[in-house]
Order: C-alpha cells, then sequence, then structure tokens
C-alpha cells in the first residue's frame, strides 16, 4: 500500500515543515510507503504582469533561502501562466529532477472569470492542478 497525503495550510505556513516531519515519522513508524505535500494557495485582485510574479517568486523564495533552478512565464491577453522551481536547503525532502535538486515550486496564473491571480505554492512540488 502506497500512501498520498496532502496538506492544506489555510493560515501560520510557518508550522508546515512541522507538521510534513509529523506525517512522515507516523507513516515510517507504521513501514508505510508514502509522500507528502504541502500546499499553500493565495489569491490577488486582477492580472499580474510578468515582473510582479517574478518579484513576489522572489519574495517568497528569500524567505524560504530558495534559489531558483527554472523559471517559465506564458503571458497573453487574457491568460497568464509562470512557473518557477526552487531549491531550498532550509527544507528537509526535495526531488531530484537529473540536473538539479527541486523543493519548493511556485505557480501564478490568471483566473478570468473572477478576475483575479491564483498563486500556489507547493513544498517539495505541487501535486495538482494549479
Amino acid at each position: 500500500t502506497y500512501y498520498h497525503s496532502k496538506i492544506t495550510i489555510c493560515s501560520d505556513i510557518n508550522t508546515a515543515e512541522k507538521i510534513k516531519r509529523n506525517m512522515d515519522s507516523f507513516f515510517s513508524d507504521n513501514s508505510n510507503d508514502h509522500i507528502t505535500y504541502i500546499k499553500v494557495k493565495a489569491y490577488k485582485n486582477g492580472k499580474m504582469s510578468v515582473n510582479e510574479c517574478k518579484n513576489i517568486t522572489r519574495k517568497f523564495y528569500e524567505r524560504l533561502r530558495a534559489k531558483s533552478v527554472s523559471a517559465h512565464a506564458q503571458d497573453a491577453e487574457n491568460n497568464l501562466l509562470y512557473n518557477c522551481y526552487g531549491y531550498s536547503n532550509k527544507l528537509t525532502d526535495y526531488i531530484d529532477s537529473g540536473k538539479e535538486k527541486i523543493n519548493v515550486q511556485i505557480s501564478i496564473s490568471y483566473n478570468i472569470q473572477n478576475d483575479c491571480s491564483d498563486i500556489t505554492l507547493g513544498y517539495p512540488i505541487i501535486n495538482d492542478s494549479y
């Protein structure tokens, strides 16, 4: 049996790593294969520019002491998708991409129906839609 745990943080993201370690300890003690993902969602009114996406990513990464591994942006009149992968030695888990270690991902997309930018932060990566 393989367990897939997803933790959604509604407030106080500073406890996320501790919660993840407790989940990992529980599953390890019970000899179960598992992986635990943490996903944080936020929203900003209106469509963000690519520069705004880069700035918010820089602020998140500075707080986590993460370095950017790769970033991609697609910007059109009614669409925006920004995605950045990074690595922080402050965080315990990582995924080996073959070239780099990755353990933090930020994705920003524009939701035209709600006229807002959806901001998703994932650790070690975002493992569902964003």
